[in-house]
């Protein structure tokens, strides 16, 4: 029993490779978010098979190629991956849509264009019902408004976008 347990505990996880990624991305550590995704991806072409229970899909790699650029400014990369995500996810996924759209406003946001980025991500949010802003989208708007250098914190679309979050209006 202990032998099986080391066995499955050895075996890479894919959700975990790509949550690895995203965190450290979001860490700002672009490098090695990005040398965890070359991971992945490599064992993926070796064969890798997500996982047993089907929590890991097709278009986890994307979604997170989209996090790892986003947060590291890489706008033609962002774009890449969220072209990926948008052919691969399915249509009822609103969260996974959304999201990649977020990522590329937090690239546009730390490329410097802050009122850009912002007033996309308030728009974003204003598409969906306010019944479907879940906890992930508005968390990922947060780490967009977050990326705003405080000098620039005082611009209205950032009041605005804050206030949204804040309030929900």
């Amino acid at each position: 029993m202990v032998e099986a347990a080391r066995r499955i505990s050895a075996r890479p996880w894919p959700r975990m490779m790509t949550a690895e990624a995203e965190a450290l991305a979001m860490l700002g550590r672009h490098q090695e978010a990005a040398a965890t995704l070359r991971s992945l991806v490599d064992l993926t072409e070796r064969g890798l098979k997500g996982d047993d229970v089907g929590f890991w899909k097709e278009d986890a790699i994307p979604f997170a190629r989209s996090w790892v650029h986003g947060c590291a400014g890489d706008e033609k990369a962002t774009a890449t991956a969220r072209e990926e995500v948008l052919r691969l996810a399915p249509e009822y996924s609103f969260q996974m849509r959304t999201n990649v759209l977020l990522h590329h406003n937090l690239c546009v946001v730390r490329k410097g264009g802050v009122d850009e980025g912002i007033r996309h991500t308030t728009e974003t949010l204003h598409t969906l019902p306010a019944q479907l802003r879940t906890n992930h989208i508005l968390e990922t708007a947060r780490i967009v408004l977050r990326a705003v250098p405080p000098e620039q914190r005082a611009l209205p679309s950032v009041v605005e976008l804050r206030k949204l979050l804040t309030t929900g209006a």
